[in-house]
């Protein structure tokens, strides 16, 4: 792969993060690359869970889906909601991918996060598959409401009742 001290503008390659570099004054910068052998979306997620452990905001917000004609700037409870996966330096468990659902180009995965001040351990992303960027927690993020089409909506809905299927049936066994 190709190193690169910038991060890269996705086209249709995946991406990859390998873990820390050092570089100056940063105690670790993440550093991106392209893999140009992975063929599905499943072979990047451990390098999602590495920068979603990590919490690095330059990382984070790069994983934030952005429409091609315009910018958008997130609101930090959409930051809030992500940092929820930032692994503390006391904890020894790392996320899990417990289940995906997927519809149309969309997939929700429920993460196992054994940090959270819960008694249900799962949280989910709705990722878009093709950008590799997240676009809602378990609805779309309300930035993006004007950005995506019915059908996107439609679809990001549907996993958003996938979750609330999965929740309900860990909590109350339904």
């Amino acid at each position: 792969g190709r190193t690169q001290h910038q991060i890269p503008k996705l086209r249709k390659a995946p991406l990859v993060v390998r873990h820390f570099h050092e570089l100056s004054k940063s105690k670790r910068v993440m550093i991106f690359f392209w893999n140009r052998k992975a063929n599905g979306f499943s072979k990047n997620y451990p390098e999602i869970i590495s920068i979603l452990e990590t919490g690095e905001p330059k990382a984070i917000d790069y994983l934030l889906w952005q429409p091609v004609n315009a910018k958008i700037k997130y609101l930090p409870i959409s930051y809030d909601m992500i940092m929820k996966f930032k692994k503390p330096n006391t904890s020894t468990q790392s996320l899990e991918i417990h289940k995906t659902f997927d519809k149309g180009k969309y997939q929700l995965i429920v993460f196992k996060v054994p940090w959270i001040d819960k008694d249900v351990k799962y949280s989910p992303i709705i990722f878009d598959k093709l950008s590799l960027k997240i676009v809602g927690i378990m609805l779309p993020f309300n930035e993006l409401h004007g950005y995506l089409s019915i059908r996107d909506n439609s679809d990001i809905g549907k996993l958003g009742i996938e979750w609330t299927g999965f929740i309900l049936s860990v909590q109350f066994g339904i």
